[in-house]
């Protein structure tokens, strides 16, 4: 599969940073060059995953910005704000989906920020934000793969995990929640 393979490069950047910055909560607020072009990176990642789940499910379906976007995931996968991603290093869960239907996606949002004025939004480009959107776009991934093959692929990467990949549903893994 395209977008994970795709994943995988990005992950593999987000991991050699960590030769140089811990991937610690205290370091969350670190941001620079090499962070803003992954930021940026993942997050059109994110976007152009989600057109895609969304015209996998329900094709022909306009899908033109994020809110578009996120009122199509969101009609189409209820649940998708209760999934749970672990960062495996730091051992933190992240839900980057968290409280979407009611509220908007913080990442996102800093995310845009950047993207429209870098110079002095250039702090936004920091590796919370990264974790948050990589671990948006492993849900997206997951989600697609479900749904164009009726099957998981995805494999364990050495950054991220959620409960629904492959290697531990054959022991206490469980199901997507949509």
């Amino acid at each position: 599969m395209k977008e994970f393979n795709y994943f995988i490069a990005l992950e593999a950047e987000l991991e050699d940073s960590f030769n140089y910055i811990e991937p610690d909560t205290n370091n969350f607020c670190c941001y620079g060059a090499k962070y803003a072009s992954l930021l940026n990176t993942v997050c059109i990642e994110f976007e152009a995953t989600a057109k895609a789940l969304i015209n996998s499910v329900a094709p022909g379906t306009s899908t033109g910005n994020i809110g578009e976007i996120k009122g199509q995931l969101l009609k189409l996968f209820p649940n998708i704000e209760s999934n749970e991603v672990k960062v495996l290093r730091i051992n933190k869960d992240i839900f980057p989906f968290k409280d979407w239907s009611t509220s908007k996606l913080d990442w996102w949002d800093e995310y845009t920020d950047l993207k429209h004025n870098r110079i002095m939004h250039y702090d936004k480009a920091n590796l919370k934000n990264i974790l948050n959107a990589m671990s948006a776009l492993l849900v997206l991934i997951v989600y697609l793969e479900k749904h164009r093959d009726k099957k998981n692929d995805v494999h364990i990467t050495k950054v991220f995990l959620m409960d629904c990949m492959p290697a531990l549903m054959a022991t206490e893994g469980r199901d997507l929640p949509d």
